[in-house]
């Protein structure tokens, strides 16, 4: 009997190491195959996720549009440096400078990243002579601000880190710079097309 019950205790013994052992495991695997974002995507996402606005376009129960826009604020562009400047590994000389070409760009006026979704992809590009879709910012002024520069990024540049910076940048979506006069606020950013239109607010710190 006695064996019996130091036999049993040998074995509770041996079965609880086991599940310190397999705790431990199990919690390395977590670590190492943790599906959350790192601290660095976190920060950055935080900073910016104030100043992301939806707008969408029905009819029925059918998407015509969805845009995601991010004005590019200089705290929205200082968050960019940073995070850019970590993906990068770069020094305080290289932050710095990257910080002063985001103070710079944020000077001439303001730049709005627009990622818009449209069924009809060829209906979806706002860089086109004649574009299905126009925007415009309508101002706390009264001022009607049309866009005075459109840049398209191009699918074969949606790097690593482009997808950081515009997380949301979706994958059936198309990726616009688009530049406009500096408004007063409160400002709001107009999509307007045949299908119909969204007004979506845009944060200006």
């Amino acid at each position: 009997m006695r064996r019996a019950r130091v036999t049993a205790r040998l074995c509770g013994l041996a079965l609880l190491l086991a599940l310190v052992a397999g705790c431990q495991g199990l919690a390395q695997l977590k670590e190492e195959f943790d599906p959350r974002l790192s601290p660095a995507d976190q920060a950055y996402q935080r900073a910016v996720e104030p100043y992301l606005a939806l707008g969408v376009v029905y009819n029925g129960p059918a998407t015509e549009l969805k845009a995601r826009v991010l004005p590019l604020t200089p705290a929205v562009r200082r968050a960019m440096a940073l995070r850019k400047a970590q993906a990068q590994a770069l020094d305080q000389a290289g932050s710095q400078r990257l910080l002063q070409e985001a103070q710079a760009d944020a000077a001439r006026g303001l730049e709005v990243v627009v990622s818009l979704y449209v069924p009809e992809r060829h209906w979806s590009d706002l860089s086109a002579a004649k574009p299905d879709w126009r925007l415009v910012i309508l101002d706390g002024a009264g001022q009607r601000l049309e866009p005075v520069d459109i840049r398209p990024v191009r699918e074969k540049d949606r790097s690593a880190l482009n997808q950081t910076l515009y997380y949301f940048w979706g994958p059936w979506d198309r990726l616009f710079l688009v530049r406009f006069a500096t408004p007063q606020a409160p400002a709001r950013l107009l999509v307007a097309g045949a299908p119909g239109q969204a007004e979506m607010p845009l944060k200006l710190d």
